[in-house]
């Protein structure tokens, strides 16, 4: 199992590096104690998000302009339209889409935005399993 990758629309689907083992919401559904919706599931989502397909992020620093993020971006596209990022990516990440622009901050808000009933459901959990009490 691996925890997967996302999609374009925010999914999480098979990790593209090893496509023959499931994905860990693969195994969530054939596992009868265990959701693919609701609370828990989009705290765990978060988690993954932010633990895989957002960690690698580039950020500029704040208040950076406009001008400055356009640079980086085509900088970045042009990397990626190598003919040979693919070969040289795959020797060192696996095998993932590289995002810039509205995927790039799609993911980030899948990462670190999380419903306030899914971050209750953390907080009860924490509280409930470990005796963590978060103020």
């Amino acid at each position: 199992m691996t925890w997967g990758a996302l999609d374009a629309d925010g999914n999480v689907v098979r990790d593209p590096t090893f496509p023959d083992l499931p994905s860990f919401k693969e195994v969530c559904d054939a596992t009868p104690a265990c959701e693919t919706s609701g609370e828990a599931w989009e705290a765990w989502k978060a988690f993954m998000i932010a633990g895989f397909p957002a960690q690698k992020m580039v950020f500029l620093p704040k208040g950076a302009d406009a001008d400055a993020m356009k640079t980086f971006t085509e900088a970045f596209n042009a990397v990626i339209a190598r003919d040979d990022f693919a070969e040289i990516s795959a020797k060192r990440l696996g095998v993932y889409p590289q995002m810039t622009g509205d995927m790039a901050t799609a993911t980030l808000k899948l990462g670190t935005e999380v419903d306030p009933s899914a971050k209750a459901f953390v907080v009860d959990w924490l509280k409930d399993a470990y005796g963590v009490s978060l103020k």
